[in-house]
């Protein structure tokens, strides 16, 4: 890595099978597919953490059924790690935060499901320990009001003072630092 690049992690939050075939369907599901796949390249092109997270729970991501599974476009490999909770925040699984401690992380970049729930939830604990990017169009849901829930959240965590910013600016600025 080089010296002038900030040790940072990308928390894959969510994308599993379940959440895809919900009665309403992913707001632009297509896209959010696409800008997750684009940072997990620049993140391995960087040799930068790239943390998968998976939620349990006893309905449609019950633990080794096909919608607990991670989308098949999300696929870790090598010695990518994933961490398991079943709670909303990715920061209730104690594995996570020992091994973003161990690994010297300065900054995680959320992306993920679901915008008003397991990615707030993460936001909301990641920002107490860590400077916490979030990428606008890379965090979706199923609500009928899609688009307005992420542009409500992506207004409210700018105005709370996290640095909220689209795929290809991410991906700019993270080229910047190489």
């Amino acid at each position: 890595m080089e010296d002038n690049m900030k040790n940072r992690a990308l928390l894959v939050i969510d994308v599993q099978v379940g959440l895809f075939s919900k009665g309403n369907p992913v707001y632009q599901e297509e896209m959010l597919l696409e800008n997750i796949i684009k940072l997990i390249n620049l993140f391995r092109e960087q040799n930068q953490e790239i943390l998968f997270v998976q939620h349990e729970n006893s309905g449609s991501l019950k633990a080794g059924l096909e919608g607990w599974q991670l989308h098949p476009q999300i696929k870790p490999t090598g010695n990518e790690p994933i961490f398991y909770k079943t709670q909303g925040s990715a920061f209730s699984n104690r594995m996570l935060r020992e091994y973003l401690a161990n690994n010297h992380i300065e900054e995680v970049v959320i992306v993920g499901l679901v915008t008003h729930g397991c990615i707030k939830a993460t936001i909301k604990d990641a920002r107490l320990l860590y400077q916490t990017v979030v990428i606008a169009d890379a965090h979706s849901n199923f609500h009928e009001d899609g688009a307005l829930m992420i542009d409500v959240w992506n207004k409210n965590w700018r105005e709370e003072g996290l640095q909220v910013i689209s795929t290809d600016e991410a991906i700019a600025l993270f080229s910047k630092e190489e």
